[in-house]
This record gives C-alpha cells, structure tokens and sequence, in this order.
C-alpha cells in the first residue's frame, strides 16, 4: 500500500520496551511510505557496541545523553517513523524536539504482556533483575506520567503488530484532514 499523501511530519513512537515501537513502526513506515528509524538501532551504530554494554561500560548517564543527541538530530528530518528507546521519554527536551515536527504515539501495554513479549530477551539492561514482572511494574508507574505526554495512545496487549499499525495510521489519517 503505498503513502496516501506526503506527510511532511513525523512519528514518534514512545513505550517500553516489549510494546512494539520497532516492528510496528516499521509497518507504518512500510504502510504510509514513510523512512523507519530506530534511536536505539542508531546510538548502537553510533557507538559501534550495544545497549547493555554501553551501559555497563560507559554507563545509563552516558548513554542518555547520546540518546539525546540523536534524538535532537533525526527529529529535525521529515517524513520519518520514529521508534524510540523507551526511555526517551524521561528528558523534556527529546519530547519538545520529537514534537516540534510530528506527532508523539505511544504504545501502552500491561506490565504482564510485556513480561510475556521480553521473557527470551537478555539484551536489556534494565531488565538484567531476578523480578522481571516486578521491575516491569516499577518502571512503568516511574514512567506513566511522562509516557502519557503523546497525541495517541494504543493499548496494545490484544492487538497484533499490524492492528496496532492500522490504529496509528487511522489517526494520522485523520490528522492530516484537519
């Protein structure tokens, strides 16, 4: 399916991690023509080593701040999905840059569907804990009020990756007639 228009914004797509800001993403891309970038594919790139060991050898601090940087440049650009680490949503400043040329979606799911979606995961360092489900519920009641800071939101826990994606869609459909 090709773009319906040329949208001369962005998507920002915010949630934790295990709500499924990348392969949904990359269905909105795919659905509207849109680029598909990931902050987190790219501060791995950027740093040439991945997530746990940045923050195992440089640290969470470190690793924030070159996320806030990338963030600051790629949210300048047009025409892009933006699949954010779930994190990103802690510093005001990468929520101004996403919103000053798009829109801000965020991708809501329970603390057990979560759990159950990153069980085989061992490549997120904030979830290197005995208590996954416990951790997943702390850092989700840590987040919510900035995680509530979007344009829409999707409860994802009974939606597939492509129902999820249309939902999106459909909203920016909708934004673009107004």
């Amino acid at each position: 399916m090709g773009p319906p228009c040329l949208i001369k914004m962005n998507i920002a797509i915010t949630g934790m991690m295990g709500s499924g800001k990348s392969s949904v993403g990359r269905i909105v891309a795919d659905q509207l023509g849109m680029k598909f970038v990931d902050t987190d594919e790219i501060v791995e790139h950027v740093e040439k080593m991945n997530i746990s060991d940045i923050f195992a050898k440089k640290g969470e601090p470190y690793f924030r701040e070159v996320e806030a940087r990338i963030v600051g440049e790629i949210s300048q650009g047009d025409n892009q999905v933006i699949a954010c680490g779930g994190g990103v949503v802690l510093n005001p400043e990468n929520i101004k840059h996403l919103r000053s040329r798009g829109v801000i979606v965020h991708l809501a799911a329970s603390p057990e569907v979560l759990h159950g979606r990153t069980k085989q995961v061992r490549t997120r360092p904030l979830l290197e804990v005995n208590d996954r489900l416990q951790e997943f519920r702390r850092i989700l009641k840590e987040r919510e009020q900035f995680y509530s800071d979007c344009d829409f939101r999707v409860q994802t826990d009974n939606l597939t990756q492509e129902q999820t994606a249309n939902r999106i869609v459909n909203f920016i459909s909708c934004k673009k007639e107004k």
